[in-house]
């Protein structure tokens, strides 16, 4: 409409005069709209956040545009989730983008998409009939085999599991059936058949890629290792908690050769062992998600401290979170009708801690300077230690523990150093330039790095007068020594030491009540 008003009653779409529209979809949530005209063009419009509008940014639109990178290909079908698009063509390509968490994309990875990207594992295939839930997706193609990926927590794509699918995976449930449509609810698939059985399947068309890499060696040497590898795998991982994981031979060699599968079967099935299967979900909790919204477009924090945010809703529910809740095989709670499905209120709390309105963490210092690794990551703000912010940390190891449980994904972008310490790893130097490149080498904004101290003559030394004091990953200042004002000849080495051992163990009171919880 070109503005921001409700709308009580229909009105025309002036930008859309003089076109026949084929088909439209809308969004949920911070919402986006779409629409399919007789001459194969695209039109978006609405919140842009994630390039859901498929123009390359984030900004939002107030009138319909057209997506150029969709005109050659005659699009006539269009689709919305929950921050995402879907175009389908009229000979059968499928493109999605915007919003990539729980891989609703289908691309095979978690990745924000800011242009309508074909959907690869469709290659060859034509698609005729396409759906969205809140989190998820259900393709036909033309021979009527159905695919899903996406969000799994309700078992909606059909698996017989709750574990989320990176790319579209073939139902074999649906297999043998003519299934001639589909459609979506939030996080529930529906799909038509006919009485007549489905022909057989067609060979692929293309020779695997693994082929390529292995068609120089002979079959029986190939089979020769595989059945080693295995044999060897079904060996050892039983017996993982009688070895030390931390001796090197483990770590950098072993791991190296065991097979995933193995691996994973081994910590799936202890994992397991501890489930709690008697119900589906636990407590039943009531989120204002209308609040959060509201408080969120103030800017900074949502509330005070962040309480008024959906995550800051739920640490403050935390205590109806007992034991055996956490041990459930599936969701960690349900929420009411006004609140929008689990999987909804995971992804807005994913969002809202990184995106300013909670502050238990904080951007990378490469991120902050657009420059270097993990710079869509995040850290553990070494700032945050009211006791509230405890809570919200013991909150975070819940999420982390339960998604690692489970098997569902939690969309945060945390920084590998902080991986490393909640497995129990200690940080070496090399982590601190993982995600403080210049912390060595710094040369400006009134703070030296580590390196150019350390080279300094003992003359340059005195006369650049500097504080014995270091930078935090937020930027603060940071007094190393009562005893010491200025950096000095005689004090350099210590200086260094004490800088570096502040970096390496600046975040530990976070990680600690993080694991406090996650353990359990």
């Amino acid at each position: 409409m070109g503005d921001s008003d409700d709308q009580t009653r229909p009105k025309l779409v002036e930008a859309l005069k003089g076109y026949k529209v084929v088909d439209v979809a809308c969004g949920s949530g911070d919402a986006q709209t779409l629409c399919a005209t007789d001459d194969g063009q695209v039109w978006s419009w609405g919140d842009g956040d994630y390039g859901k509008l498929g123009r390359g940014g984030s900004d939002g639109c107030k009138v319909p545009n057209v997506i150029a990178s969709l005109e050659k290909h005659k699009i006539v079908r269009v689709e919305c989730g929950s921050q995402f698009s879907v175009a389908l063509s009229a000979n059968g390509v499928l493109f999605t983008w915007g919003k990539g968490d729980y891989h609703r994309l289908g691309h095979g990875s978690d990745e924000h998409v800011r242009w309508p990207k074909q959907v690869a594992e469709f290659k060859g295939k034509q698609i005729v009939e396409i759906a969205c839930g809140s989190l998820h997706c259900v393709a036909v193609c033309s021979n009527n085999e159905v695919f899903t990926w996406g969000d799994n927590d309700e078992g909606q794509l059909g698996d017989g599991t709750t574990n989320a699918i990176q790319k579209p995976k073939l139902v074999t449930g649906l297999k043998g059936k003519r299934i001639t449509n589909v459609a979506c609810g939030s996080a529930h698939s529906v799909a038509w058949s006919t009485n007549k059985p489905e022909s057989q399947g067609k060979a692929p068309n293309s020779v695997p890629m693994e082929y390529n890499h292995l068609n120089h060696l002979p079959m029986s040497t190939l089979r020769n290792r595989l059945i080693l590898l295995h044999q060897f795998s079904d060996l050892y991982c039983p017996i993982t908690p009688l070895v030390n994981l931390k001796e090197d031979c483990v770590t950098v060699c072993l791991r190296k050769i065991l097979i995933p599968r193995s691996k994973d079967s081994v910590f799936r099935k202890n994992i397991q062992m501890t489930m709690m299967r008697d119900k589906s979900h636990g407590p039943v909790i009531e989120l204002n998600r209308y609040q959060a919204k509201k408080a969120r477009l103030r800017g900074g924090l949502a509330g005070p401290d962040g309480m008024k945010s959906v995550f800051g809703q739920v640490v403050s529910k935390m205590s109806v979170f007992t034991h055996p809740n956490l041990m459930l095989a599936s969701r960690l709670w349900k929420v009411d009708d006004c609140g929008g499905g689990y999987s909804e209120s995971i992804a807005e709390i994913s969002d809202e801690l990184q995106n300013g309105s909670v502050a238990i963490l904080c951007q990378t210092p490469n991120g902050r300077s657009d420059s270097g690794a993990n710079r869509d990551c995040f850290l553990l703000n070494p700032s945050s230690n009211k006791k509230i912010h405890h809570n919200m940390f013991r909150m975070l190891g819940i999420l982390l523990g339960v998604s690692v449980r489970t098997g569902n994904p939690l969309s945060l972008s945390l920084a590998e150093p902080v991986w490393k310490q909640l497995v129990g790893e200690d940080l070496v130097t090399s982590d601190i330039t993982e995600v403080d490149k210049d912390f060595f080498t710094r040369v400006k904004s009134g703070v030296t790095g580590l390196k150019c101290i350390k080279e300094m003559s003992d003359d340059m030394l005195i006369s650049a007068d500097l504080s014995f004091s270091t930078s935090g990953i937020i930027g603060q200042e940071v007094r190393l020594s009562p005893k010491y004002s200025k950096i000095t000849p005689d004090n350099r080495q210590e200086y260094i030491n004490l800088a570096i051992k502040y970096r390496l163990n600046e975040c530990n009171e976070q990680i600690k009540w993080v694991r406090r919880v996650w353990s359990k």
